[in-house]
This record gives structure tokens, sequence and C-alpha cells, in this order.
């Protein structure tokens, strides 16, 4: 038998945590209390499967109106393998959804999963993945997740007018504001150059 189980001699229970993987062929024998005894025996096999497990640990972020294509990995168990969510615990962010894969000489044995589409809404949403195997009964490994899904990043705010010339010597301030994205923000002169005198901070 495979290591860590056992059978029971007057139940005939094979019971136990099996602790490796494999085919193992066996025969069983069975003996009566008759006198003479009467015995019989009959061959068995027994396939003990790695559970399967989910290897994807955590997902990128996502913004709205972007393209998002994310895989997830499986590992273990028999295939073919199917992905989804499990019922009552979270939903992915709207406009993506969770499929199989398409087959692709990557994945010969079709374990990956792929969250993709365009997302609509932003908002951190979390959720909880399922990756469940063909054996019979079938074995499912689940892995809470979470994406992260922002606005596009645009500059919120134009500042007002500088001072003009007759006043350059009066100290000028003017505050650029952002939205979406994700902080903390960074900004810097894409093109051209301020006048001299003025500065742009980066942080702030």
């Amino acid at each position: 038998l495979p290591a860590g189980l056992r059978l029971d001699p007057s139940s005939g229970v094979i019971s136990g945590i099996p602790t490796q993987s494999g085919l193992f062929p066996f025969k069983v024998q069975l003996v009566d209390s008759g006198s003479p005894a009467q015995s019989t025996t009959q061959s068995l096999t027994l396939n003990v499967v790695v559970a399967p497990a989910v290897s994807t640990s955590s997902l990128p972020d996502a913004t709205t109106g972007t393209v998002y294509k994310q895989f997830l990995d499986g590992a273990f168990g028999t295939a073919p393998y199917t992905w989804s969510l499990v019922p009552g615990q979270g939903q992915l962010p709207d406009g993506l959804q969770i499929t199989q894969d398409p087959k692709n000489p990557n994945d010969p044995l079709g374990s990956r999963g792929l969250i993709s589409g365009t997302p609509t809404k932003a908002g951190h949403f979390s959720f909880t993945v399922q990756f469940t195997d063909a054996t019979n009964p079938s074995q499912t490994a689940t892995r809470p997740m979470s994406i992260d899904v922002a606005a596009p990043l645009a500059i919120a705010t134009i500042p007002p007018p500088l001072p003009q010339e007759g006043v350059q010597r009066a100290t000028s301030s003017a505050t650029l504001a952002a939205s979406g994205g994700s902080t903390p923000y960074t900004w810097s002169l894409a093109t051209g150059k301020l006048p001299a005198g003025l500065k742009l901070d980066p942080s702030t």
C-alpha cells in the first residue's frame, strides 16, 4: 500500500493519509474462519495523485478602460482542470472574467487559468479563485486574491497665471493636481522649461 495507508484485517477498510503519489498495484487476501479455512485473493490498484494547488500568489493592479490579461497557474491533481470563483467570496472587477487559458504549447496539461477583460470601475476587489481537477471525486484548491483598479492618470487642474513682468520679484507658486493612477506621484517637465527663478517640485 502507499505509505501512510493501512488495511484493517477485521473490517477490510483501507484508511489513512497517503504521503506519496503514484500507481500502487497490490493483492488482497480474504480468509474465513471455517474449518478448514477458505481463502481467496483479488488484485487491486490504487492511484494516489498529489492534491491540486494554486501556484499564483498575487495579481497586478489594473486601470479602468485598459485591457487586462493575467494568467493563473495551477499544479498537481489530474487533468483536465477548470478555473472558477468560489461563490459568495467576493467578485472580479466589473468587466473582467475568469476562463480557462486556451491550449498552448507551454501548457500541455491545460492547468492555466486566465483573468481578462477591460475593467470599467475603479476600486479594491477581493475574491477567491478555485482550481478543480478531474479525479473522482474531484479535488479543489482555492486561494484568496485581490485586484486594485485605478482610474487613468490625469492632470486634474491647470495652475493660474503667474505674475506678469514688473512684479518679477514677488514670490510665486502654483500647485498642480492629479487624479487617478496610483500614489505617490512624481512630477517632471516633459518639454520646454520654466521661467528663470522657478522650479517644479517632483513630489508635491
